[in-house]
């Protein structure tokens, strides 16, 4: 298999505990898969051939349009779980969350 026929697993939160564990172990098992990343600040100490990081921001709808393109899989272990306010809280969880399901949804990303 070529590496353009790959299937590619977008990866969100690889900077938390959960998605960079995932990230680790998945990238290392599966050869066969190409892990897109999606950062914003801090990019994990990973790195393995069939991983690519991007930068963008699940806030910003626009940012991640094209990084959801091709994809097949994604993987959304970003959140934030401590913040100044109840506003930044919902933004950063839920409509980072809303924005990444339409992005993928206008991909047609399949999982």
């Amino acid at each position: 298999m070529g590496e353009a026929e790959k299937p590619i697993c977008l990866v969100t939160g690889a900077a938390g505990f959960i998605g960079r564990k995932f990230l680790e172990v998945c990238s290392r098992r599966h050869p066969e898969v190409n892990f897109r990343v999606l950062i914003r600040h801090h990019k994990p100490d990973i790195q393995a051939p069939n991983i690519e990081y991007v930068t963008g921001d699940l806030e910003l709808a626009d940012s991640i349009l094209p990084v959801t393109r091709d994809v097949s899989i994604v993987v959304h272990a970003a959140g934030l779980t401590h913040a100044n306010n109840e506003a930044a809280y919902i933004k950063a969880n839920a409509t980072a969350t809303l924005n990444l399901i339409r992005s993928a949804e206008a991909a047609h990303v399949s999982h």
